[in-house]
């Protein structure tokens, strides 16, 4: 059986952080390893990480489910953007209770948590990809096209 080796090395130390309104938003991946595109079960891990850089306390919402205060954009070396999962896709479009907390992060505090690339979009060829990450802190909306807090990139490369 051919394996389809899917490198997603980090570049820049692991990450990237954009800045908006006195708070970092950035991304890494958990391990640096070679991924499988053919291999489902194997879990693309990455880390985000909040950091309020300013004075006040800054305060968001974080749901249980992720899916619904975050979302991944994927694209290939041509810009192309792999499709969401249909799991993804409908967790959105379903009318269930949504639980979540709100955070506090005091000046120089830091909130982070690991997710499953694989749960956000479907991975099926390798190559390079470019990562970013769009964080809502009012939760995501489709409805409402609002603004996310802030972009963070993680380019990988063979």
């Amino acid at each position: 059986m051919k394996r389809i080796a899917l490198f997603l090395l980090v570049l820049l130390a692991g990450y990237q952080a954009v800045q908006a309104d006195q708070v970092d938003v950035s991304i890494r991946f958990w391990d640096k390893a070679v991924y499988y595109a053919d291999s489902p079960d194997q879990a693309i891990e990455v880390l985000v990480t909040v950091t309020n850089k300013g004075p006040n306390t800054y305060r968001f919402k974080l749901a249980d489910e992720r899916s619904f205060c975050m979302d991944f954009d994927v694209r290939s070396m041509n810009n192309r953007s792999l499709p969401f999962t249909e799991a993804l896709k409908n967790k959105r479009i379903s009318h269930r209770p949504l639980y979540f907390r709100d955070i506090s992060l005091e000046s120089m505090e830091s909130y982070s948590f690991r997710e499953n690339l694989r749960d956000y979009v479907e991975i099926s060829e390798s190559g390079s990809y470019v990562i970013t990450l769009k964080l809502y802190p009012d939760l995501y909306r489709p409805e409402d096209a609002q603004a996310p807090l802030g972009h963070a990139n993680i380019t990988g490369g063979r």
